[in-house]
């Protein structure tokens, strides 16, 4: 739940002008006396997450009828496919489940890159070179999930980038997959 002080609105992902019920999953703002106010030197970036006190964190969720923010996800890891909005975090698990039993450690990473009429299209990266569109169609349908988590482009590298710690470095891979695919980067909000 949020600290006292602290104000909860929810917006439209698409449309942060629009407020939805706070019920409602959206993108999450905060306001308050100890929230985040802007970075320094920095007022084109400012005005993206800084509107009259309130701050965009970039987290999608919700509140419940108890007061307890549920959060499902960063919006950089959601992708937009033909209108709807797919969880990056949850096409990962998914390539996992669907390899959970191929007895070595192989590493995956998703990203999303632009598409001409869909919006976007989701690209999976791995070292696993058992890893095809038809198997993952296959654990798709058996396993009733919507075909819009299926990458639509799989590409095969030795590594992924990963940070020291050995957290997955999203914003490196999506650097490398845009380039592979001769994409322009979309400017940075």
């Amino acid at each position: 739940a949020p600290l006292p002080g602290i104000a909860v609105r929810i917006t439209d992902t698409d449309d942060d002008t629009r407020r939805l019920p706070l019920t409602e999953r959206g993108m999450i703002w905060l306001k308050g006396a100890n929230i985040f106010t802007g970075y320094i030197g920095r007022p084109e970036l400012n005005a993206e997450i800084i509107r009259d006190g309130w701050y965009k964190t970039g987290d999608i969720g919700r509140l419940d009828l108890n007061g307890f923010i549920t959060l499902g996800g960063r919006l950089a890891r959601f992708s937009k496919i033909g209108g709807e909005m797919v969880s990056l975090n949850a096409v990962d698990e998914m390539v996992h489940n669907a390899y959970a039993n191929s007895g070595a450690e192989y590493s995956y990473g998703v990203v999303s890159v632009p598409h001409e009429s869909k919006g976007e299209q989701i690209v999976l990266v791995t070292n696993n070179k058992d890893v095809t569109q038809d198997g993952l169609h296959s654990f798709i349908r058996s396993n009733g999930m919507s075909e819009l988590y299926l990458p639509r482009i799989i590409l095969y590298h030795d590594s992924l980038p990963v940070f020291a710690t050995g957290k997955a470095d999203n914003v490196t891979l999506k650097k490398q997959v845009l380039e592979e695919l001769g994409l322009n980067m979309p400017q940075a909000a």
